[in-house]
């Protein structure tokens, strides 16, 4: 089920990783305050994404449903913890323009 849904998701993840934005931050063209803005955002939305993934993992039933589920838990959980040094914030609110 994993293996399918990346397959399906890899012209996705290309567009995402081809974006001008990330090509430009790679780059070293983009003003670190509004990176940095975008950090933020990423690190709201993914620690509510963990909460909401651990609940659909404690409702799975068949183990490639838990399979899934930890996978996703778990590269989530992953990114928050690489996002939270970087925004060295102790509170991140939502952008009300977003």
């Amino acid at each position: 089920m994993l293996k399918e849904l990346r397959k399906q998701l890899e012209p996705l993840n290309s567009k995402i990783l081809n974006h001008q934005f990330i090509k430009q931050l790679e780059e070293g063209k983009i003003e670190l305050n509004r990176a940095l803005e975008l950090f933020r955002q990423e690190w709201y939305i993914v620690n509510h994404d963990v909460r909401s993934i651990a609940i659909m993992f404690s409702r799975a039933q068949l183990e490639d449903e838990l399979d899934f589920f930890y996978s996703a838990l778990k590269g989530d959980y992953n990114a928050l913890k690489l996002l939270k040094p970087i925004i060295k914030e102790e509170e991140v609110k939502p952008n009300p323009a977003s």
